[in-house]
């Protein structure tokens, strides 16, 4: 406080704090001190000086908080859209000079999202997902020192905490949707931000029956809230302040400071149980270098409300994403597979065999890991393969969802070109009425089907392949209203091949003399060739190897001596036996010229 003239005096001063810890079920507030000594008055704390001089004012409290995990379960459907609401809700379905429900773009963009959907938890899901997955958290000037308008952030495609949560709101509100906006505190565990715990804001939606439900969109808690989040405010959005000011003076000057916020964990309780079972599988054990592949999620809710969780896969340098993060909702007790399609890089050293792990995890450390090989002469899958594969895997966990399952297998899963392999589906129609309809194998093979409710049907296919490698068949059901594939799979092998390369000896100069033979056997083909026995002969000489496969290549190495030779312009004989995955037996003999350089009238 600054006296700008000779009169000056300052009879009163207030501080009203609205920022201050919200007693709840999910928060116990156990300590609470201030200093100067304070009032609380409704929802806000006063301090309050008298016939003070000029100078610095300080004011502060102290609280010791204990926070628990907010998740309200919703067990059922709340159907959308929202046809009454209470009145105390209402207020928070209005525009407001940030929160700009009223927007056209927004209000464009909401009703986009929510199209054809039934499902209250579902819209608002949709409409968190999109604000979270394309609008990017920047700390940037322009959106940290001053929070921009909802219709701001939807067209630059940026903001921070507050503005994120301003666009979710204004959404929903534009749809009838009742919603907060929720000042705090929580712990961010984030390489963007410095400070772990500071200033927050998420949002609360109001839920027919339920309540007011959670939202932080900023760090992926859809209708949850981790134990970090600490409640101070609740409004009708970031616009309003934390603290005002009054005072009763004159010729003074007032200069207010922010709120300075400090916190520190002192303790943490038992680990929540997780809400979701969740595994993954490389749709592609074997590639080779430069090739594409998928990888399956199956993410299952353990609970009987709905779930949504942000899954994320673990960066790996030898693999490029198509995304990192993906978010999942799930029903009550539901099971979904959600894919991501990786690309192997195509520099990595031909003469290595990879092992690329695949690691999925939750925010809350929850994992789940497999692995795929990548070495040479394996099968390159193209994009637009792989994509093809993701998008059938859609249908089918659409299909499941809808009341259709579909179980296939191939029978011999292994067969040669040429071989015929036999594909059996059964379909089982999980629904309440009956489901007619075609399926086909590979676009061919068609045939009408009808199932009744709950009835199974077995369909079946025989087919040769003229290709080898990993080879698919698409297995299609259409109905009414019902498209939806599956894919079957079986390995088509190609005769395994094995060819020797760098062959080298050193120095045979006379006779007598010991020698290095140096060659390489290196795999040429996509089968691999097992047992394999290999025999090196040189003129009254033998040594043996044997590998239980040959993956990628192998450097022998034989230490010999130029007595054994029969004569002075010698032959060193390589036999290679080995077997392909089906036991068959392959032979293949090369040889290769050694001369005596030096020879005597003895030799």
């Amino acid at each position: 406080i600054t006296p700008t003239g000779q009169r000056a005096r300052l009879s009163e001063f207030t501080a009203d704090i609205y920022f201050l810890p919200k007693r709840d079920k999910h928060t116990t507030i156990k300590e609470f001190t201030t200093q100067p000594e304070s009032s609380m008055i409704g929802d806000k704390l006063r301090f309050k000086w008298q016939n003070n001089k000029a100078g610095k004012l300080d004011y502060s409290y102290k609280t010791t908080v204990t926070t628990t995990y907010n998740s309200p379960e919703i067990h059922s459907r709340i159907k959308y859209p929202l046809t009454s609401l209470p009145k105390d809700t209402k207020k928070y379905t209005l525009s407001t000079q940030v929160i700009e429900s009223n927007n056209a773009a927004i209000k464009k963009k909401a009703a986009e999202l929510t199209k054809n959907s039934d499902d209250m938890y579902e819209a608002v899901t949709r409409i968190a997902q999109w604000v979270k997955e394309n609008i990017k958290y920047d700390l940037s000037t322009l959106t940290a020192q001053a929070s921009q308008k909802a219709g701001w952030v939807l067209a630059h495609r940026i903001g921070v905490c507050d503005e994120i949560t301003s666009l979710f709101i204004a959404m929903l509100r534009s749809l009838g949707i009742p919603a907060k906006f929720i000042s705090g505190i929580a712990y961010a565990n984030s390489p963007n931000i410095s400070e772990k715990w500071g200033a927050h804001g998420w949002a609360e939606v109001y839920y027919p029956g339920i309540g007011w439900v959670p939202y932080d969109v900023t760090f992926g808690e859809f209708g949850w809230l981790d134990a970090g989040h600490i409640k101070m405010m609740e409004s009708t959005g970031p616009q309003e302040p934390s603290t005002k000011f009054e005072w009763k003076g004159k010729e003074i000057d007032v200069e207010v400071k922010d709120l300075e916020i400090n916190a520190t964990l002192i303790s943490t309780g038992k680990k929540r149980q997780p809400d979701i079972a969740m595994s993954i599988e490389a749709e592609k054990k074997e590639t080779g270098p430069g090739s594409y592949n998928l990888l399956k999620a199956t993410i299952k809710n353990l609970r009987d409300y709905y779930i949504t969780a942000e899954i994320g896969l673990a960066k790996v340098n030898e693999l490029e994403l198509n995304k990192e993060k993906q978010i999942v909702m799930l029903k009550p007790k539901e099971t979904r597979t959600i894919t991501w399609v990786v690309k192997v890089k195509e520099d990595l050293n031909k003469n290595y065999i990879y092992t690329i792990p695949a690691i999925i995890y939750t925010i809350r450390n929850e994992t789940s890991a497999t692995n795929f090989t990548v070495q040479k002469n394996r099968q390159v899958y193209t994009k637009g393969e792989i994509e093809k594969l993701a998008e059938i895997l859609k249908e089918s966990d659409k299909s499941r969802s809808i009341g259709l399952d579909i179980a296939c297998s191939v029978q011999p899963e292994i067969i040669r070109i040429g071989q015929t392999t036999e594909m059996r589906c059964i379909l089982k129609n999980n629904r309440n009425t009956t489901i007619a309809g075609k399926y086909c194998f590979e676009g061919k093979d068609c045939a009408d089907v009808m199932l009744k409710p709950q009835e199974k049907k077995e369909a079946t296919y025989e087919h040769q392949f003229s290709k080898s490698g990993d080879q698919t068949i698409t297995f299609t059901i259409k109905s009414d209203d019902i498209t939806t594939r599956s894919v079957l799979h079986t390995t088509v092998l190609d005769e395994p091949r094995i060819r020797i390369t760098q062959f080298k000896t050193t120095t045979t100069e006379k006779y007598g003399q010991d020698y290095t033979i140096t060659f390489r056997i290196e795999k040429q083909s996509i089968s691999t060739p097992k047992e394999v026995k290999l025999t090196v002969t040189t003129g009254g000489s033998k040594a043996d190897f044997e590998l239980s496969k040959l993956d990628n290549l192998q450097d022998i190495e034989i230490k010999s001596n130029t007595a054994t030779f029969l004569r002075k312009k010698e032959k060193i004989k390589v036999k290679l036996t080995f077997k392909d995955d089906l036991g068959k037996e392959y032979s293949q003999e090369t040889e290769f010229p050694v001369t005596l350089k030096k020879t005597t009238f003895w030799d």
